[in-house]
């Protein structure tokens, strides 16, 4: 479900002397490319902590996948992402993003970049004062949060909601990408998983952080350049966090039945529901898209 009204007309264009924003597309990929590893040091001071991106390894066939998740929540109006075009169309200057509120205190947040190479032209200035005032006029929030820049990005808590967000995401951006000295530091000693498994093995035999880290080993072993990132959330119920999630790599090989071929590229998603105690995860349940991951791998067989 959308975040804006069912019969709200979303922009498609906003022209300015300097730039043009329009929605973000695949078919912009080669330009994203260059724009974000070309200021990947900037970026990451901007989003690094809050978002894991982009990642020092990111490639464009991984970029290519973003943006093509992108363009698909810009058409299911979950959240609208906007590429800031040289009026000439040959430059990505940089991206904004309108997306969902974390906090119920907004109704919105939007995120906005230039790329470095324009640090010192005033175009992030110009940018951002121009964003507010077409947010204002042509958009219905009327609580709209921009993270880093009418304070701090969402991601250290004041508070126990956004403690356990930010602990969520280091489960999914530094756990599952593949930091297993991480688990030590948030999961308890008598941490239990709760997950239907295809080998019939009783999931809650995995216990405590080094069951937790041989889990997230074995997950990466079938797939090379596998990453995760968070979809939808984290969002916090008491002790209870629950979020969307979304990984994307390579078949490396091994997985029984599986008939693609080794490269072939795989996203499949999945829903996390954790309760903490005592500022740690104690219980874990999990729901993935795993007929999706097999159809990607041939491993359903012939259809009907």
């Amino acid at each position: 479900m959308g975040f804006v009204p069912h019969d709200f007309e979303v922009p498609e264009l906003l022209d300015h002397d300097r730039f043009r924003l329009r929605p973000l597309t695949v078919h912009d990929v080669v330009k994203d490319y260059d724009a974000v590893m070309t200021s990947r040091d900037h970026l990451w001071r901007q989003f690094g902590q809050a978002w894991g991106w982009p990642s020092a390894d990111l490639t464009l066939e991984q970029d290519l996948i973003d943006l093509g998740w992108h363009q698909k929540e810009f058409q299911r109006r979950s959240s609208f992402d906007y590429a800031v075009m040289s009026p000439d169309e040959t430059r990505l200057l940089g991206c904004v993003y309108v997306d969902p509120p974390e906090s119920a205190d907004h109704d919105a947040e939007v995120w906005l970049w230039v790329r470095a190479s324009e640090l010192d032209s005033g175009l992030d200035a110009e940018l951002y004062a121009t964003v507010r005032r077409w947010i204002e006029q042509r958009w219905p929030f009327r609580r709209v949060a921009y993270p880093g820049r009418d304070g701090p990005a969402p991601t250290p808590g004041a508070t126990p909601g956004p403690d356990l967000r930010r602990l969520y995401r280091r489960w999914m951006l530094e756990l599952w990408n593949g930091d297993l000295s991480v688990a030590a530091e948030i999961v308890t000693d008598d941490f239990v998983v709760h997950q239907a498994r295809a080998d019939g093995a009783a999931s809650e035999e995995v216990r405590g952080p080094e069951a937790v880290a041989r889990m997230v080993r074995e997950g990466h072993a079938p797939f090379d350049e596998l990453t995760f990132r968070i979809e939808v959330g984290p969002v916090v119920e008491g002790d209870m966090v629950a979020a969307r999630w979304l990984g994307r790599g390579r078949y490396r090989g091994g997985m029984p039945g599986a008939t693609a071929a080794a490269g072939t590229p795989v996203a499949f998603g999945g829903i996390d529901l954790l309760r903490a105690r005592d500022g740690r995860f104690a219980e874990y349940w999990v729901s993935s898209d795993g007929l999706q991951l097999m159809a990607q791998l041939g491993a359903l067989g012939p259809g009907p």
